[in-house]
Order: structure tokens, then C-alpha cells, then sequence
């Protein structure tokens, strides 16, 4: 199953920043926590410009499954 990690405006997810799928972020992830990997998105977004400047750190992420 894939993984990919959505990062949204706020909690209602209306409207959709960036998404990363997660074999992106690295080998063995996609068997990591939630949180854990969120983070690593997280800092995966940032050094790519999908997320910058304050959406860098509010952005809500969630880890979705699909396929």
C-alpha cells in the first residue's frame, strides 16, 4: 500500500499545500509512525520549496493510503 503525506492549509483540509509520496523521503518509511514521518515530509517539503515560510511549520499533515 502507498503512502503519501498531504500537507493542508489548516485542519479542514480544504485546501491542499504540497503532497509527498513517501518512497520520495526514503528507504523503510513507509514502516515508520505517523509522526515520525510527518516530520521528515515536513522538512522534505521545506528543502524542496514546496512548503516556505510560515506554511513550513502551521501546514496540517496528514499521512493518507491509497493504491
Amino acid at each position: 500500500m502507498r503512502r503519501t503525506v498531504s500537507a493542508y492549509a489548516d485542519h479542514t483540509r480544504q485546501e491542499k499545500l504540497a503532497d509527498v509520496p513517501c518512497h520520495l523521503i526514503g528507504d523503510g518509511v513507509h514502516d515508520m509512525p505517523d509522526d515520525i514521518l510527518m516530520g521528515l515530509a515536513r522538512s522534505w517539503m521545506r528543502s524542496t520549496g514546496q512548503l516556505q515560510g510560515d506554511q513550513a511549520e502551521t501546514a496540517f499533515l496528514v499521512v493518507e493510503e491509497g493504491g
